[in-house]
């Protein structure tokens, strides 16, 4: 597969690359693409084709390559980014020459129209059977807010058990979820509702019985709590929380294109966590997809739909079928194709992988029509250039977690959080780990589109910001210290406005309505919630005390604890 690459603007030109061609920038003739500029180095950058795409590579210049106004070391380019070598600004178009597999389409039953499987991939179209589809507007014009007789018989047994159906969560038409109120408790929940007057398979039954059983041994802040599971004589349910937010899917779409590398990292990492929990019990979900993962409205994700879930302590037992296919097209492993029973904690590691992808690339991984198409897509592994833009290591980490053979992807979903963690410790500069990587993946920088209390001028050095509520400032304060962090912290909470001075990991100073350095320190860190600026570099505020960060947090807490009383 070859790549056009096109540079315009002080300079000029235009590249054909096959895998593992490059071309070179610099001050030099030699080059392939000459700048003359004093500030350019004789060898400046170089511009590769590899396995992750197209990348931009520095090769150690003196006055460093740019990408998008950020000093880099690698990174891939996408259509649209501007290269600054010196003087020089260089808008960069890409391409690539086997786009057209993304024209593979289905066909929609009902109106005739063809449909890429992608889209049927992550659930925007119905599929009916082995053969056919119904497209997502045609889906649309089927989704009315009336319910059919089938769900008006549902919703009459449902509120002679006590629940009263508010709306129609889902519209799948296969287990229709409600938006439901337990009249009793006065509590607003979710109820997964199978009737049994239909003619449906006893095999459907042990499924969604299967799915009761499975997720009710689970209890995480990353998995959909199942508070009961019950059964008449024409209907089976499920009693859940309901999640007041919305799909990944549903996120992704709304982004645009992607998701802010930030955001689906949390949102992976929330998964992973939810995946190792449930491994530790030895219970493999089987379909980690966009659409089998809700975020809540504070940002947290949370795994749904156990559905295809094994127990692997009661192996034996399973309605698992030799031969078996189960899963999703295009996220589910190579080993669950024909052979699900086999499927092991590595295949949720692949899913992951594969929605991983989707968020940072905007589509899903894979395009096949059938298993064999699938296998073969799946051998030569997802198109890694369309994550243009991501930090490398990323890429690595999730082109890891979609290898072909079990074996070469991380062991667990645990790996996979240790593996989160090192990317956040690269993209914000400091030690992350599982007590602060959440905090972490809150810091904005100034090119964030979130509305923060300060904003650094452009002629300042990148400043961190973020928002904290109970002890998150704390956590902060900690990471500089042990960091030995040098710099200035500004938090305002409110009207209450403060500054605190650091020296390699030490407070030089602080100033807070009216009280200095301890004093500041503990009145800042009384606030409950609030935003924040630490801008890196030389202390604001001219050095008059020295006070060890743990010991002026221990001191702020003796004094808050005194205040208590």
């Amino acid at each position: 597969m070859a790549a056009v690459v096109t540079l315009s603007g002080s300079v000029y030109g235009n590249f054909i690359l096959e895998k593992g061609d490059s071309v070179t920038l610099g001050r030099s003739l030699q080059t392939d693409l000459s700048v003359d500029d004093l500030r350019v180095s004789r060898r400046h950058c170089k511009i590769e084709h590899g396995r992750f795409g197209v990348v931009l590579v520095d090769l150690r210049s003196a006055n460093g390559t740019f990408l998008n106004g950020q000093r880099i070391n690698s990174c891939v380019l996408r259509p649209g980014d501007h290269i600054q070598v010196g003087s020089a600004d260089l808008e960069v178009q890409v391409s690539y020459s086997d786009d057209d597999y993304l024209d593979r389409v289905y066909s929609c039953t009902r109106c005739q129209r063809e449909i890429s499987l992608m889209t049927f991939a992550e659930g925007d179209v119905i599929q009916l059977d082995e053969r056919n589809f119904v497209c997502p507007q045609c889906r649309e014009k089927e989704a009315t807010p009336e319910f059919s007789l089938v769900e008006l018989d549902v919703i009459q047994r449902l509120a002679d058990e006590g629940f009263e159906v508010q709306e129609k969560l889902s519209i799948s038409g296969v287990v229709p979820i409600y938006r439901a109120r337990r009249v009793a408790l006065d509590q607003v929940v979710a109820i997964k509702a199978l009737p049994l007057s239909q003619v449906i398979s006893q095999k459907k039954v042990s499924r969604f019985a299967q799915e009761a059983k499975v997720q009710a041994r689970l209890r995480h802040r990353n998995i959909v709590t199942i508070y009961d599971v019950r059964q008449t004589r024409d209907l089976i349910y499920i009693v859940m929380e309901l999640i007041e937010g919305e799909t990944l899917l549903q996120t992704i779409d709304r982004s645009g294109s992607r998701m802010a590398v930030k955001d689906a990292l949390r949102i992976g990492y929330h998964v992973a966590r939810a995946l190792d929990h449930a491994a530790q019990r030895g219970i493999i979900h089987r379909d980690v997809k966009p659409s089998n993962v809700m975020v809540g409205r504070d940002g947290e994700g949370k795994l749904i739909d156990f559905g295809l879930g094994k127990n692997l302590q009661e192996i034996g037992m399973g309605i698992t079928a030799d031969g078996e296919t189960l899963g999703t097209l295009g996220y589910m492993a190579p080993e669950q194709l024909g052979r699900a029973k086999d499927a092991d904690p590595r295949a949720d590691v692949y899913g992951l992988g594969a929605t991983l992808y989707h968020c940072l690339s905007g589509r899903a991984p894979f395009d096949a029509r059938n298993a064999i198409a699938l296998r073969e897509q799946q051998a030569a592994g997802p198109a890694l250039e369309h994550m243009s833009g991501v930090p490398l290591n990323l890429i690595t980490l999730i082109a890891k977690m979609m290898a072909y053979e079990p074996a070469q992807r991380p062991a667990s979903a645990a790996e996979v959080m240790r593996g989160i963690e090192d990317t956040v410790g690269e993209i914000t500069g400091l030690v992350a780990n599982a007590s602060n990587v959440e905090f972490l993946l809150k810091i904005r920088d100034e090119e964030s589109d979130l509305l923060q209390t300060w904003r650094t001028s452009r002629n300042r050095a990148s400043a961190f910001l973020g928002s904290f509520r109970d002890s998150e400032l704390v956590e902060f304060l900690q990471m500089v210290e042990f960091n030995r962090k040098s710099g200035t912290l500004r938090v305002a909470a409110g009207t209450k406005r403060g500054t605190i001075g650091i020296i390699e990991g030490v407070i030089v100073g602080a100033e807070a309505e009216g009280h200095s350095d301890a004093e500041a320190v503990a009145f800042l860190l009384r606030q409950r919630d609030g935003d924040f600026e630490f801008t890196p570099g030389p202390s604001r505020i001219p050095p008059r005390c020295r006070l060890p960060i743990g010991a002026a947090l221990m001191n702020a807490m003796r004094l808050r604890d005194e205040r208590a009383r």
